[in-house]
């Protein structure tokens, strides 16, 4: 999704490539949508109202550093901030 393109969706999203756009899943207030993404590169992600730039725990980013086609999920966590790591660490089993 190329920068300046913005979707809003009242499900998940899920983008086959890079994220460069704006998201927002789960609008109006669903919290508990995602969004999917091999890369995110949007300065602007929002998950049922709850708008950030989702920044990689350091764990994660030295284990995914080197993987360039790792699909990446973000969720709403502690219901009010965005939490990205890989879709293997299980990130979606969390969503309440």
């Amino acid at each position: 999704m190329k920068k300046g393109a913005k979707v809003e969706a009242s499900g998940n999203i899920i983008v086959i490539g890079a994220l460069e756009g704006e998201a927002y899943a789960g609008y109006p207030d669903d919290k508990t949508m995602y969004v999917v993404a091999h890369e995110f590169l949007s300065d602007v992600v929002t998950i049922g109202g709850i708008t950030s730039r989702p920044q990689m725990h350091k764990k994660w980013y030295q284990r995914t550093s080197n993987r360039e086609s790792e699909p990446l999920g973000v969720i709403v966590w502690n219901d009010h901030e965005l939490l990205l790591e890989p879709l293997k660490s299980g990130i979606l089993k969390h969503i309440k």
